[in-house]
Formats: C-alpha cells, structure tokens, sequence
C-alpha cells in the first residue's frame, strides 16, 4: 500500500471576526490566535471599511444579525470591493433560503450557529486552499 503524503501544512491567515455577542467573539478570537491566525475582532460593522483599507484581512468570520447594518449587506459590500476575500457567515439563520440568500450575496461557507472552534477553524483552512497569496491592501 503507498504510503499517505503529509498533510499541507496550514495557512495562516490575518482573519476578522465580526460578531455582536462579546463572549463569543472573544471565544472565537482566542481560539483563532491559539491555531496560529493573526485576528482582529469587531463587535460591529461600522469600522469594518476603515479596517479594510488598513490591514491585510484575507477572510471574514461574519455574523449575519448585526447591528447598525445586516451581515447580508456586509457581505455584498465586501465581495463587490474585495472579489478574493473569503467570507465565512456564523449565523443562528437556519432556513435553506436563508442560507441560499447568504451564498447569493457572496458567502464562500455558511456555518450554523452554535458551531465549534474545530469546524470553524476546519472551514478557515478548506477556504484558505482556495485564497490568493497574502493580501495588499
């Protein structure tokens, strides 16, 4: 039997979570630094743009009910600025057209809410396979 090749070793990417509830974006922050990311976390969207123009952010932890501006919005404003940024929706939105609207929209992966650290972080690498190299912004 052939041998298995050795895993690819996992890319590390500069990630920004966007999540209203502050115990879970801090979970997710810590946990996403912990497996090697450099992350930023925002407990709205009204200082994403500002962010984006500042830091290479090559993927988006997004969560769709968000104040001040629907994470579908958030979506469709990043993808049409952004094309090569990986967008990841955490969401409690469950329904199939939900989550259709949110692929529609620019999503690369929808996850439902409660996911754990492991399938968000296994989500991140299958993404990151797929990102350009290192954004410049």
């Amino acid at each position: 039997m052939p041998a298995l090749a050795e895993a690819p070793v996992a890319r590390q990417l500069h990630v920004l979570v966007v999540e209203d509830h502050p115990p879970l974006l801090e979970e997710l922050v810590a946990h996403l630094r912990e497996v090697g990311h450099t992350v930023t976390g925002l407990a709205a969207p009204l200082d994403i743009d500002r962010l984006m123009m500042t830091e290479p952010i090559e993927l988006v932890v997004l969560d769709l009910n968000l104040p001040h501006e629907d994470g579908l919005s958030v979506a469709r404003r990043l993808r049409a600025a952004l094309p090569e940024l990986g967008i990841i929706a955490l969401s409690g939105r469950i329904h199939s057209d939900q989550k259709a609207a949110a692929y529609a929209d620019g999503v690369d992966i929808y996850l439902a809410k409660p996911a754990s650290p492991d399938e968000l972080s296994a989500a991140i690498q299958s993404l990151a396979r797929r990102l350009p190299g290192r954004a410049t912004h």
